[in-house]
């Protein structure tokens, strides 16, 4: 399974659920992710992808954030955690 596209990606939160835009590309054999966050550039760091799951890190708001996904075809459907909270993550690829 590949994860490489534009998602589009709805995190739940304590304050109710936060959409996103996820690109994740193939550079040089490896994936970099970007992900656009409440209308700004987020870093994403230690991209991985082991079988159908990837894994990443969030910087968010001075905090670190770690995403986990299972690939599934078009869906992407996993949870996050960090900074003492933690909740679900789903996205659809872009077609």
């Amino acid at each position: 399974m590949k994860p490489v596209g534009t998602w589009d990606t709805v995190a739940t939160t304590p304050n109710g659920d936060m959409a996103s835009v996820l690109v994740i590309k193939q550079v040089d054999g490896a994936l970099k992710a970007e992900m656009e966050l409440d209308g700004a550039p987020r870093t994403i760091t230690d991209e991985k992808l082991e079988g159908d799951v990837f894994r990443m890190r969030l910087q968010y708001e001075g905090g670190v954030y770690d995403v986990e996904v299972k690939i599934a075809g078009d869906s992407l459907e996993g949870t996050w955690q960090g900074g003492g909270y933690s909740g679900t993550l789903k996205a659809k690829r872009r077609l």
